[in-house]
């Protein structure tokens, strides 16, 4: 079963990953080392909501997710994996793509192979 400092922890580790920042960096920002944030991402220590609102200001990573609350049958049921490298990859070259009507043309092709399968 879940708990909020589980799904607090992975929802941080993957908004790092998608700004390529290190559990150092992160650190630097809250003021705590980067073994730390590693507790944090695992769901070993709980993160203050000071911390919390710090990400939010200065990297802008927001953990406050409304469904957490809304939702508290989501505890129950299994999390998402963390991203994986080829998922993070994607979604890095999606953001490249300036032009939206282009993103919209990809987003319909991945749809369309999903569909496929």
């Amino acid at each position: 079963m879940s708990s909020p400092s589980y799904d607090f922890g992975l929802k941080l580790k993957e908004a790092r990953q998608l700004r390529s920042l290190s559990q150092r960096d992160v650190g630097k920002v809250l003021g705590v080392s980067f073994q730390q944030v590693q507790k944090y991402e695992n769901g070993v220590n709980r993160i203050s909501l000071e911390s919390i609102l710090s990400l939010k200001e200065k990297l802008g990573i927001n953990l406050l997710d409304a469904s957490l609350f809304v939702n508290p049958q989501a505890y129950e049921s299994d999390v998402q994996p963390p991203i994986e490298r080829l998922e993070y990859d994607l979604l890095s070259s999606f953001r490249g793509i300036k032009n939206p009507d282009l993103q919209r043309k990809v987003l319909l092709l991945v749809q369309a192979m999903t569909r496929e399968e």
